[in-house]
């Protein structure tokens, strides 16, 4: 968050790191009311954690302090968040169930004839969806299932019709291009989109590992450090 605020002329005003069994969350709030951001990055995981939403909400701070989110929705909690709490939310992925056009619609429609629709699907289903069938294509052009030209062939830059849309596999990193999605929270315990940004590159990744030319890296990145 600091190295992209410094990219985006921003400036980061304060900063709580807490522990996932914290559901007392008055001592952060207590903070952001004096640090008055334009708006709070919150990345909040576990159970207990989603509590942060709902005690902001309470504090009456929705109204002059925008939230924003990138793995809110990752795991459903947008389902046991209040409606108060969650209606405004800002989040993005690169995929919501909400997300409209053909792929996604058969893809509901296969995910609820199995497992019914209780439940919204979450981006990791299509993550893994997605990874079967690169790999099941890369199968296709190697003729094969033997490692190496399998692993070629997934380097070769392939790309799949999925149900968030177009995505290449980036020979390189082995990240995925694809397009992001920002959507904001609505009181139904669901999102709207926002804005869809295309064919997003994983820049970062490009830039620092080439898996292709060396195979071997086992390195961690982050942009702070490089």
């Amino acid at each position: 968050m600091h190295e992209y605020a410094k990219q985006h002329d921003a400036e980061v005003v304060g900063e709580d790191i807490l522990a996932l069994t914290v559901t007392d969350y008055a001592p952060t709030i207590q903070k952001i009311q004096a640090a008055k951001p334009d708006f709070v990055v919150a990345l909040p995981v576990g159970a207990s954690q989603t509590g942060f939403l709902e005690q902001f909400a309470a504090a009456g701070l929705k109204d002059s302090i925008g939230v924003v989110s990138t793995n809110y929705g990752s795991g459903n909690q947008q389902v046991v968040v209040s409606p108060e709490a969650g209606k405004g939310l800002i989040a993005d992925q690169g995929y919501f169930m909400v997300v409209d056009n053909p792929a996604n619609a058969e893809f509901v429609k296969l995910w609820t004839a199995k497992y019914g629709d209780k439940e919204p699907i979450i981006s990791g289903a299509v993550d893994t969806w997605n990874a079967v069938h690169l790999w099941a294509e890369a199968v296709k052009k190697a003729g094969t299932t033997d490692a190496a030209p399998v692993i070629a062939a997934l380097e070769s830059g392939l790309t799949f019709d999925a149900p968030n849309g177009t995505v290449k596999l980036e020979p390189g990193s082995h990240h995925l291009r694809q397009n992001i999605y920002i959507v904001e929270g609505d009181d139904q315990h669901s999102f709207k989109v926002l804005e869809t940004i295309a064919d997003v590159a994983p820049v970062f990744e490009n830039e620092k590992c080439d898996l292709v030319a060396n195979p071997d890296l086992v390195e961690h990145f982050d942009p702070a450090s490089n």
